[in-house]
């Protein structure tokens, strides 16, 4: 009789044990994915300034193709896809084109930030901008994606890039901590905030 309950008490224990959940190789949908080392990211990130040149290295087919200036989303891809465990997968709701190397490239901001969301979770640091201007001094030191949103534009949203601690890696030009201005069709152009993913 000892034996029996011993061995039910013991069936027990396993089905109750949870430990193993705790270890970060168990997979759920409700656990996010942690960003890769940003040494990694910042190594496999396009460094030129040049869209033209970006979308060259990605896949030449498209070079020639309007409406592929904006290469942001491309780069943060680009960095991501070369982590190793964090290339980008095909994702509803996030439109691609493949590169020469067979991979995935966003060329959408919001929807870039979107799929960031869904995979590594909510950023950990949102700074709201007062008239076109953003105190980053919460950020100084701090590395990882950084996310703008932008009000004004007609054929963009944001911006997307790596963030140093110190500067944006890509701006084209831009000074998004300070963005406000009118246009010649009299529209106010403005940084609205930033989501900053560590």
């Amino acid at each position: 009789m000892k034996d029996i309950v011993n061995y039910w008490e013991e069936e027990w224990r396993k089905i109750t044990d949870t430990s193993e959940l705790l270890k970060p190789s168990y997979y759920s949908p409700l656990m996010k994915k942690s960003l890769p080392d940003f040494s990694d990211l910042e190594k496999n990130y396009p460094s030129t300034e040049k869209a033209e040149e970006v979308i060259r290295d990605i896949n030449p087919e498209y070079e020639n193709l309007q409406g592929y200036e904006n290469t942001c989303a491309m780069r943060v891809s680009k960095a991501l896809n070369y982590c190793k465990g964090h290339e980008i997968p095909q994702q509803k709701g996030l439109l691609c084109i493949i590169g020469k190397d067979k991979k995935r490239y966003a060329i959408r901001v919001r929807e870039m930030e979107r799929y960031i969301k869904d995979t590594y979770g909510e950023p950990v640091f949102e700074l709201k901008a007062e008239k076109g201007i953003i105190d980053n001094s919460s950020i100084i030191g701090k590395k990882g994606i950084i996310s703008f949103h932008v009000s004004g534009w007609g054929d963009a949203t944001g911006h997307i890039s790596l963030w140093n601690g110190k500067k944006v890696l890509y701006t084209g030009n831009r000074n998004y901590f300070n963005l406000y201005y009118k246009t010649s069709s009299n529209r106010f152009v403005q940084v609205i905030k930033c989501y900053l993913w560590v």
